[in-house]
């Protein structure tokens, strides 16, 4: 079964405002569709929310190992990655 989730609280889960949810639907083919369900309720669907905040957050440590190899660095997107899952 399906599971869906509002806007304001699919905001709050990735840390922004309820305009850049609206604006990602718009403008990032890669964010779920927005359903309509009745007035002044929008929902998305949960899995695909959730897909998506996977795919934005390794498309963020891919480009910040890349800037990082700009400067010199020899980080890799995995070892952005374990730094920030290491307790």
């Amino acid at each position: 079964m399906n599971q869906y989730i509002r806007i304001k609280p699919l905001a709050q889960m990735l840390g922004v405002s309820i305009p850049t949810i609206y604006r990602w639907a718009h403008t990032d083919p890669a964010f779920p569709p927005l359903v309509k369900v009745g007035p002044g309720c929008t929902v998305v669907n949960l899995k695909h929310a959730e897909e998506f905040m996977a795919w934005h957050v390794e498309k963020a440590y891919k480009n910040q190992a890349a800037e990082l190899q700009k400067n010199g660095f020899e980080l890799k997107a995995e070892d952005l990655r374990s730094l920030h899952s290491s307790p």
